[in-house]
């Protein structure tokens, strides 16, 4: 696993906490308990489907960005081709099950504000 601590300031302030971690790799576990080797469809299922809104979603190359509204500081970036869901839509039915996690974004500073969850 490789997990890198991220600052946002323009150098290191020792005595400050991360602001950010990017995790990648096989070990490890979300919340869940779901392993960071679980497909999308074990995430889906224990982070509840389609519950991110359209702004939640964004596209590039062959990777989706997912965040769930259940954890709006974590964001995973799957390996899918970006046609599985449409530029900024919280239909996730279309990613493939078997999409699996390039790496997990925990972001404990703030939140992303161009993000915004459905209110039920």
């Amino acid at each position: 696993m490789k997990v890198v601590a991220v600052q946002f300031f323009d150098s290191l302030h020792q005595d400050r906490p991360a602001d950010a971690w990017r995790i990648s790799g096989t070990s490890g576990s979300l919340p869940g308990k779901v392993p960071l080797t679980a497909r999308w469809a074990r995430f889906r299922d224990v982070f509840g489907p389609g519950i991110a809104s359209g702004a939640n979603i964004s596209t590039n190359e062959n990777q989706i960005t997912v965040m769930f509204c259940a954890y709006p500081r974590i964001s995973l970036s799957l390996e899918a081709p970006p046609d599985s869901v449409e530029d900024q839509s919280a239909d996730l039915s279309r990613i493939a099950s078997n999409a699996t996690i390039r790496e997990v974004d925990v972001v404990l500073a703030i939140e992303d504000a161009t993000w915004h969850c459905k209110r039920r």
